[in-house]
């Protein structure tokens, strides 16, 4: 039998054949895991590190080292009052702060206050009556550590101011300014007002323009002169008058119109306002804020800036006053300086001719008084505040 003709291997050839089967027998005998670089499950033979790690629930990472926080990811769900708390390699539901274990739950401890849990001691300032609200119409409700206000039915506001429509005596307004500025579609006519708001004088009827000069005016003064038809005599003065104006012939009762006289308790005027509107039929109306001077319980004299609202006359249609002085001896009056008595509210009955000029110049308006008496009224001047 013939042999076959094999040729003898080169010394490199046998160097190479020699390293491969080494490297061979290495593979199969080299365990990695013998050196326990998990800490957990090694598994042998994967990858370039010739392992790879089988990590428990809860760890992850190449040496399974890394926690997994439970908590943040969403999918535990503790029960009532407990709350998820995380550990290495697994979490937990531990009972909130003031809580202790009963069982599967939690039970809140005996006398505890935590931030998970406050306990407040409201003060109800309704029933201390330590609230802002309206006195007369507002309505307090208590709220955990505070309060709120509002307006009773048929009144309007903020709850720490109300007014009513004025329409009868249980919602009446605190002046014609605030029923006007509640109920803009009002009209002129009596209303019920109550100026000293939170007082013991019950609501009472008063008229009110709400048409001049945007409206909102309490008449509190309407006077007439006791001798029309002789305004050149001494004796020609006016009634009546308030009770805080000096002479005789005082008034408390309201006037119930124009052409009605009568004056409002003066100790009501400073609640209602104090620009006044004087309306004559013998003279320009005139509306008039005081300065350093003052209507109402004390009249004092002092400067006023005054404008025409209304010309009744042709020869003077814009002169008005600017001081409101006081006559030691029968009232007051509006005069303007540099020239002499605009209005003169004389209140004695045995001197002064009562002046009531449109031109401010110390004269009875004469063309206008015979105008009037000519149509068989009765010269009048009507005092209003706002």
């Amino acid at each position: 039998m013939t042999q076959p003709n094999i040729a003898p291997c080169s010394a490199s050839e046998s160097e190479s054949f020699r390293t491969l089967w080494l490297n061979f027998v290495r593979m199969g005998t080299e365990n990695r895991c013998r050196e326990n670089p998990c800490n957990f499950t090694c598994l042998a033979g994967f990858g370039d590190k010739k392992y790879k790690c089988a990590c428990p629930a809860g760890m992850t990472g190449e040496d399974c080292m890394t926690d997994i926080d439970e908590c943040q990811t969403g999918q535990i769900t503790c029960p009532a009052l407990k709350t998820c708390e995380n550990t290495m390699g697994s979490y937990w539901c531990a009972c909130q702060p003031g809580y202790q274990a009963d069982g599967d739950g939690c039970k809140e401890l005996p006398n505890s206050c935590s931030i998970a849990k406050i306990y407040l001691l409201d003060f109800d300032e309704c029933a201390e009556n330590k609230h802002n609200c309206d006195a007369v119409a507002g309505t307090c409700a208590n709220t955990i550590g505070n309060f709120t206000c509002s307006c009773k039915n048929g009144f309007v506001g903020d709850g720490v101011t109300c007014t009513g429509s004025g329409a009868t005596s249980d919602q009446p307004g605190r002046s014609c300014k605030a029923i006007i500025d509640a109920f803009s579609a009002v009209t002129s006519g009596n209303f019920y007002i109550k100026p000293d708001w939170s007082g013991a004088t019950p609501a009472f009827q008063a008229y009110c323009d709400m048409e001049t000069d945007g409206g909102g005016w309490t008449l509190v003064w309407s006077y007439s002169f006791t001798h029309p038809n002789a305004f050149t005599q001494i004796h020609n003065t006016i009634t009546v008058h308030p009770t805080s104006m000096r002479g005789a012939n005082p008034s408390t009762t309201t006037p119930s119109s124009e052409a009605v006289d009568g004056a409002m308790d003066p100790s009501f005027w400073d609640a209602i306002g104090t620009e006044f509107l004087l309306k004559s039929n013998i003279n320009n109306w005139i509306a008039c804020i005081p300065r350093n001077a003052a209507v109402g319980a004390t009249w004092s004299a002092g400067d006023v800036s005054c404008r025409v609202v209304e010309a009744k006359s042709t020869t003077c249609p814009s002169v008005v006053p600017d001081t409101l002085f006081k006559d030691k001896y029968c009232g007051f009056g509006l005069s303007k300086t540099g020239s002499k008595t605009c209005v003169y509210w004389n209140l004695c009955d045995s001197s002064g001719v009562p002046v009531h000029d449109p031109c401010c110049l110390d004269q009875p308006a004469v063309a206008m008084i015979t105008s009037i008496l000519a149509a068989s009224k009765t010269p009048r001047g009507n005092f209003y505040l706002r």
